[in-house]
C-alpha cells in the first residue's frame, strides 16, 4: 500500500513516512491526503488528491488503525533505502532501468509525475499535483519519456502524403499535397 500511494500521489518518503490514519479523508467529493506543514517541503499543509481506487484499498488498509496510529511502518530516513531495496529484490525489480536511471524510493515520484504528463495532463496542473515551485522543474528533471511514446506522439502528425494536388495555389504551394 506503501509504495502504490507514493507512485499514485507522488508524495515523498518523509511525507509518506509522517502519515496517520487521521492525515486520510477518505470520504465526500474529494477525498485525499493531508501532509502536515510540519512534514512537507515548502512547509505549508498540502491537500493531495486520491483516485478513488485507491481510496477503497486505503479504506480496508486504515480500518482498523486509530487515528494517531503511523499509516506505515516505514524505517528511519536513513533506511529507506534499504527497505526499498530489499523490497523490489524480493519482487525481481532491478535497480538501473535500460536508460541507466536508478529506481529507487524518489523514482516513484518520477514515475507519479511521468504519468501524469504522459496521459495528457497539462504541464501546469502536473506542477501543482507535483507540488513544484516551477513548471520547469516539473518537465525538464521529473518528465521521463516511456518507450515507444516518440513514435505514437509522431503518429498523432497528419498523413501529408496525398495525391490530390492543392486546390488553391495561390500560396506558392501547388504541387504539395494537402494535409490530412
Amino acid at each position: 500500500m506503501l509504495y502504490r500511494l507514493a507512485v499514485e500521489t507522488g508524495l515523498r518518503s518523509s511525507e509518506l513516512s509522517s502519515l496517520t490514519r487521521a492525515s486520510f479523508q477518505l470520504d465526500g467529493d474529494d477525498p485525499c491526503v493531508i501532509v502536515a506543514a510540519a512534514y512537507s517541503k515548502h512547509r505549508r499543509e498540502d491537500r493531495q488528491p486520491i483516485r478513488p481506487e485507491v481510496v477503497l484499498l486505503l479504506r480496508t488498509y486504515l480500518a482498523n488503525k486509530t487515528p494517531a496510529a503511523r499509516a506505515f511502518p516505514m524505517p528511519p530516513s536513513d533506511r529507506v533505502s534499504r527497505m526499498f531495496k530489499q523490497d523490489t529484490d524480493r519482487a525481481s525489480i532491478v535497480h538501473r532501468d535500460v536508460s541507466g536511471r536508478v529506481v529507487d524510493f524518489h523514482a516513484l515520484r518520477h514515475t507519479f509525475i511521468s504519468n501524469l504528463v504522459s496521459g495528457g495532463v497539462y504541464p501546469k496542473v502536473a506542477q501543482q499535483l507535483a507540488r513544484h515551485s516551477t513548471v520547469k522543474l516539473t518537465l525538464d528533471r521529473y518528465t521521463h519519456t516511456f518507450q515507444g511514446e516518440l513514435k505514437t506522439a509522431l503518429n498523432r502528425l497528419p498523413n501529408l502524403t496525398s495525391t490530390e494536388p492543392v486546390k488553391n495555389g495561390a500560396t506558392g504551394n501547388a504541387n504539395l499535397p494537402q494535409a490530412g
